[in-house]
């Protein structure tokens, strides 16, 4: 991933309240296109501008081609207000955040990372946070709202587990893939593999109990003797889903 600065200089210096409520408008679309991550932010004023940072899903992902139109009209109405367009420099790549570059990936399965530290999807292949602008070719279908707020939910469950706050109901949430929060993940997982032809799986969260040698889904035997194509000791294609007790 790569640390991006936006320069921002207001006409006459001003920043009103109105332009600075374009600004925001403008960094919550750019979140909800897939474009930058949402918690790895912050701002300053410098020489008159105003200077944001942020984080890039990749070196392409800040460019107005990938926005949609919600995003490109919000952009028309922020350089209104503006001497111009923002500045966009490029600054140092984040080695420790690695997003997937992957020319033909096999499987990827969805995360809960915190904001900062990835996307909800990540590559099985090699590891990285897959770049979300890029699961849709279509660039005015691209928000994904609902892949961003299941993060959320699930890695507030995760949270409950960790901090021993209802963590009965947490973990069958997270445990039970028939719950609320795993319908939806399943949902979207099998969004994600209509818009990319990638297997996406969903995963299962158990960590108190034998792992079930059956498919929670299907009940079949879905102890996988393939871990060096599917890293994960349980594996069910069918219902698309893995074992794992991590994020």
């Amino acid at each position: 991933m790569r640390i991006f600065q936006l320069r921002f200089r207001a006409v006459n210096g001003q920043f009103t309240p109105r332009l600075q409520q374009l600004l925001g408008r403008f960094r919550l679309q750019l979140v909800r296109n897939g474009l930058i991550l949402e918690g790895a932010w912050h701002s300053y004023m410098e020489n008159g501008e105003l200077v944001w940072h942020v984080v890039s899903q990749d070196d392409d992902a800040i460019a107005e081609g990938n926005m949609t139109y919600d995003t490109r009209q919000t952009l028309s109405e922020l350089i209104e207000w503006c001497e111009g367009l923002p500045q966009v420099i490029p600054m140092q790549n984040c080695a420790e955040l690695p997003h997937c570059t992957c020319e033909k990936p096999g499987t990827y399965v969805l995360q809960s990372p915190a904001e900062w530290a990835g996307t909800p999807v990540k590559c099985v292949d090699c590891g990285g946070s897959v770049p979300l602008y890029r699961l849709i070719r279509d660039r005015e279908q691209r928000e994904f709202d609902a892949l961003l707020h299941w993060r959320k939910l699930r890695r507030g469950f995760l949270e409950q587990i960790g901090e021993k706050l209802n963590t009965g109901y947490a973990y069958r949430m997270l445990n039970d893939c028939r719950s609320g929060l795993s319908q939806e993940g399943r949902r979207l997982a099998a969004a994600i593999q209509k818009w990319t032809g990638v297997v996406t799986v969903y995963p299962v969260f158990s960590r108190f109990e034998e792992p079930p040698r059956r498919c929670p889904g299907c009940g079949g035997d879905w102890r996988n003797p393939y871990t060096g194509a599917i890293p994960y000791k349980y594996f069910c294609r069918q219902c698309r889903l893995v074992l794992t007790d991590g994020v």
